[in-house]
């Protein structure tokens, strides 16, 4: 048998798929992005512009055009799902001439590190020394309370402080989905 043939046979992609679905490539997706889609206020028209845009690399130029045929969606639905997606904070669109756009989705990424952080209970000391110096993960930071569940990771720009071209604070996805969350106490 040779590698080729047994690379094919070890991979799980080819093995669940089929080897002809493999050959048209994959996009790998959080899971916490398709099971949080409530959480993350996404509507399913919404959810399937985003996987269109990571289906692309980096900096590749998508038509809106594109978008509306793959999803058999209207041109003027797909833009006004971009600016749904920009005003939750989701994505930036980066405009080129014509009606392709790159995309830039750091938002996105931000939020869904603030839900996976949120499944990891913090940790309180049976006892506290008060003289020590508090060695706990991002105690250097001003906002940060000892046992408490932060609003903010610590060494994670605040998603929350965003400013729209005019200047104001506008909320994004986080912020509304911070406002539904129940905070828990320790």
């Amino acid at each position: 048998m040779s590698p080729h043939k047994r690379s094919e046979e070890k991979s799980p992609f080819k093995a669940k798929w089929g080897v002809h679905t493999a050959d048209h490539n994959y996009t790998r997706v959080p899971n916490l992005l398709i099971r949080n889609l409530r959480k993350l206020d996404l509507t399913a028209v919404e959810e399937s512009v985003i996987l269109v845009i990571l289906s692309y690399a980096p900096n590749h130029f998508i038509a809106t055009s594109e978008f509306s045929e793959r999803l058999g969606i209207s041109k003027s639905t797909v833009k006004n799902t971009y600016r749904s997606l920009e005003r939750k904070g989701y994505i930036e669109r980066i405009a080129h001439t014509g009606s392709a756009n790159t995309f830039n989705y750091d938002g996105l990424k931000r939020t869904l590190q603030l839900i996976a952080l949120e499944s990891y209970p913090v940790q309180i000391p049976d006892t506290l020394d008060a003289s020590a110096p508090d060695t706990t993960y991002g105690a250097e930071q001003n906002n940060y309370t000892p046992g408490a569940v932060n609003e903010h990771p610590p060494g994670q720009p605040d998603a929350t402080n965003k400013e729209s071209k005019d200047g104001k604070s506008k909320k994004t996805g986080f912020d509304k989905w911070k406002q539904q969350r129940e905070y828990r106490s320790i």
